[in-house]
């Protein structure tokens, strides 16, 4: 009877532990959920674009310490601390797979640090990451995103960027993949982030070749274009060019600066990122328009660049410019000013120009008279230039536009050069210089010097608005203006002009007149 008992309990024994297997995981489940539902408090988000994860740090549940060690956070930030703040932030859904939750930490007033972590369906802690500090002393600043299943971190006090793969398990994996954070994406809010980024002007005359990462050569970017700088290179290189030593770092830069307000607006693809020589780049001068006499400059353009933003070179890597005795110079001038020969009266008639050409072409030109000042008289008129034989030298001019000067051949009637300003001409023809005036504005004087190309052709070298001098016009017995400008050669890089003192638009009592020897560099 005794072991019949005994049998009795055994088998209700064995009956009670295979119900178990089929009730605990219910038990269990509905404990998690109960134990848990704190998290559902905070809000949830589906990860549709680059998520930013510091913006939620002051926001989310404030955490009792029996939900900090529920989720097992002092794996994060350490034991519990009553005086310091423990936030739920938010819940992110990058994956079904496992649970992504963000949390804070801080003294509600110095610092605090945000970190990601991941959990299984049970909230046990699989992978954790620091993704935002702030305001610590001596500590990083961390800036973070995620997108998608990536999460992108840069440390902003020590210059890194690094990508972070969430893989299905949950578990955080650093990839290899190099990252580069917009740095001044805040700057440019209003802007745009290309007006805040450090740009200078590419130096180099036939252009400065792009290489990637590897050094492989993959572009060349034109002389006088600007390039947006993400930064430099901790290294230097040395480069012999024309007899000299030039040291400098290589700058990373953006390749398609069209590209740059394109998808992620944290992040530049690795594809659109360069390296050039920076030794080959113009220094900046951020006080280009109160510079030192004769220095200062309201802009200016170099080559065929067509810029949306002024470059701000250092004009002296340009020109060597003094302020000279005109006799001291005599002697060596080797040519003088042009001699202009205007013959419009021979081929006008009325507001009609009319030239003949040797193959028996014709160029017929008329003026044109509009009614209001915004669309103006346009006119044309014919002269010869010493520099271009067997040509015709058309200007065009219009109000509230600068004067354009075409040579054409006589033979065919093809425009052979085009220039802005009349072109005075060095004694070899290696560049071309116009000085003028503003129409409106008579103080206002405009530099305009062109490179001759090995096919012969005059190509846009540099043009600038000097604020260190302006034309010299004098007023006669009558209070008229007169003409004085005048332009002299020492040789094919260096010329003299004579100027005045820079003024408002009038001529005023305080004149100065002076000469100024510009050597191209």
């Amino acid at each position: 009877m005794r072991y019949l008992f005994i049998l009795l309990l055994l088998c209700f024994g064995c009956k009670n532990t295979s119900d178990s297997k089929n009730t605990n995981p219910v038990v269990e489940d509905e404990k998690v959920a109960a134990n848990f539902s704190f998290v559902d408090v905070v809000e949830t988000y589906t990860i549709k674009e680059p998520f930013r994860l510091w913006q939620y740090r002051n926001n989310g549940k404030l955490l009792a310490k029996e939900e900090f060690e529920a989720l097992q956070l002092q794996q994060i930030f350490g034991d519990y601390n009553s005086s310091l703040a423990y936030r739920l932030l938010a819940s992110l859904n990058p994956s079904n797979s496992y649970n992504t939750l963000v949390f804070g930490m801080s003294d509600n007033a110095t610092f605090g640090a945000t970190h990601l972590a991941t959990f299984d369906s049970n909230y046990n802690l699989i992978s954790h990451i620091p993704v935002d500090h702030h305001g610590q002393k001596g500590g990083s600043v961390m800036i973070s995103y995620l997108d998608g299943n990536s999460l992108f971190v840069e440390n902003t006090k020590h210059d890194t960027a690094y990508e972070f793969i969430i893989r299905e398990s949950g578990a955080i994996e650093k990839s290899n993949k190099p990252v580069t954070f917009k740095k001044y994406r805040y700057l440019g809010k209003f802007k745009g982030y290309l007006h805040e980024m450090p740009k200078r002007t590419v130096k180099a005359k036939n252009g400065l070749l792009v290489r990637d990462a590897e050094g492989k050569q993959i572009g060349k970017v034109e002389y006088g274009n600007l390039v947006y700088i993400i930064d430099y290179t901790k290294d230097s290189l040395t480069i012999q060019d024309e007899g000299k030593s030039i040291k400098a770092p290589k700058a990373r830069i953006i390749l398609d600066p069209k590209k740059i307000t394109q998808g992620k607006d944290f992040y530049i693809e690795p594809s659109n990122i360069g390296y050039v020589f920076s030794g080959f780049l113009f220094n900046n001068n951020s006080n280009y328009k109160e510079d030192e006499f004769p220095y200062a400059y309201e802009f200016i353009r170099l080559g065929t660049a067509e810029l949306e933003e002024n470059a701000t070179i250092d004009l002296r890597e340009l020109f060597e410019i003094t302020r000279v005795q005109f006799n001291t110079y005599k002697s060596k001038i080797v040519k003088k000013p042009t001699v202009i020969t205007t013959d419009t009266t021979s081929y006008k008639k009325g507001k009609v120009l009319t030239l003949p050409f040797d193959n028996g072409k014709k160029l017929i030109l008329k003026d044109s008279t509009y009614k209001s000042e915004y669309n103006p008289t346009r006119s044309f008129n014919v002269s010869f230039h010493e520099d271009f034989p067997d040509t015709y030298m058309v200007s065009e001019n219009m109000f509230f536009m600068d004067d354009i000067y075409r040579i054409l051949s006589k033979k065919t009637g093809d425009t052979l050069h085009t220039f802005r300003g009349y072109p005075y001409i060095s004694p070899t023809k290696k560049y071309s210089v116009a000085i003028f005036h503003e129409f409106e504005c008579m103080q206002q004087t405009y530099m305009v010097i062109n490179k001759q190309m090995n096919d012969g052709t005059f190509q846009h070298y540099a043009s600038l608005q000097p604020n260190s001098w302006s034309y010299p016009f004098k007023l006669d017995k009558n209070n008229n203006l007169e003409n004085h400008f005048s332009i002299h050669w020492i040789s094919d890089t260096e010329f003299i002009v004579y100027a005045k003192n820079a003024e408002e638009c009038y001529l005023e009592n305080a004149l100065d007149y002076f000469y100024l020897k510009y050597k191209i560099k």
